[in-house]
């Protein structure tokens, strides 16, 4: 309740009122001028409460953040097919003869046509046309310490997604990412390449969608700390992205991908949220009953559910 009416003061709805025959201990709020109207105002209060519903809705999404923390089975599948290739591959290389090679010298003698088998983008000219190779590359890792890395980064942001916008938003805007970062990368600078760090960018460009969309219904601490890890994965991501070897592009189309997907996903969850969507308020029905009456007097549309 009092965080309830902290964030009605800090909106300037309500005002502490002082009376005589209250004890000093009391707390006692009115509604300020700028409450009065808010509530007397139809248009006034659609917006006011419409506004309440996004930040209920983040507040949702925050609260099923946490709880993905520990149940966020899909990352958790993804992550299996990635190790379950990775082994794949390094049984074809130990009967190739290339077992510590494929662990540890991606670049030796013989090991394109291993990665090959198990999926790597490979866009040269003389190949058939292979578009799988653009998902299938996702799951491709040249090393012991790119899987490793790769893994640790999913883990972590794989399960932030999941819990954002379910299994299925976390799957699509990951998939959509993995695409697109290879694709621009192909299209750019044409050449083997293969892991999952276009979908690892793309989730963090689609977080950075979801903050700048929802940044203004968000706690303030809540907004800040998102905001401070988005900006420093980005560094981050863009520094190593200058490594030879390391394909920015592929960071960068996955991010774009993935930005643009969860831009997507934003937008189709407005257009099927219906503007008379219930509102949670906490109140009793006597409380609700008594409430919905004064705003039906004002001109308020209102219905108890």
């Amino acid at each position: 309740v009092l965080g309830i009416l902290d964030r009605l003061y800090e909106q300037g709805l309500i005002e502490r009122v002082r009376s005589e025959d209250a004890d000093a201990s009391d707390l006692m709020v009115g509604l300020t001028p700028l409450g009065l109207q808010t509530v007397t105002d139809s248009e006034a209060f659609n917006r006011f409460a419409s506004g309440r519903r996004e930040s209920l809705e983040v507040l949702e999404d925050l609260g099923r953040v946490a709880f993905a923390l520990t149940h966020a089975w899909a990352t958790r599948f993804v992550l299996a097919l990635m190790g379950l290739n990775f082994a794949i591959g390094a049984v074809l290389a130990w009967r190739a003869g290339l077992g510590s090679k494929y662990f540890f010298d991606a670049n030796a003698p013989g090991m394109l046509p291993i990665y090959r088998s198990i999926g790597l983008f490979v866009p040269e000219p003389d190949l058939p046309s292979e578009w799988w190779r653009l998902l299938s590359a996702g799951f491709v890792h040249l090393g012991l310490i790119h899987l490793l890395v790769n893994g640790f980064s999913l883990n972590s942001l794989g399960k932030l997604a999941e819990g954002l916008w379910g299994v299925p938003g976390f799957l699509l805007i990951f998939i959509a990412s993995v695409w697109s970062g290879f694709a621009l990368a192909g299209a750019v600078s044409p050449g083997p390449s293969g892991g999952a760090s276009g979908g690892i960018c793309g989730l963090l460009g689609a977080m950075g969608a979801w903050v700048a969309v929802n940044r203004g219904h968000m706690p303030p601490e809540h907004r800040r700390s998102w905001t401070r890890a988005l900006v420093i994965n980005a560094i981050l991501i863009g520094s190593m992205s200058l490594i030879p070897g390391i394909s920015g592009l592929g960071h960068l189309g996955g991010a774009m991908g993935g930005a643009a997907t969860g831009l997507g996903l934003a937008e189709a969850k407005a257009f099927v949220d219906a503007p008379g969507k219930p509102i949670k308020t906490g109140l009793s029905k006597e409380e609700a009953d008594k409430l919905a009456a004064t705003l039906k007097e004002n001109g308020a549309t209102v219905e108890i559910v």
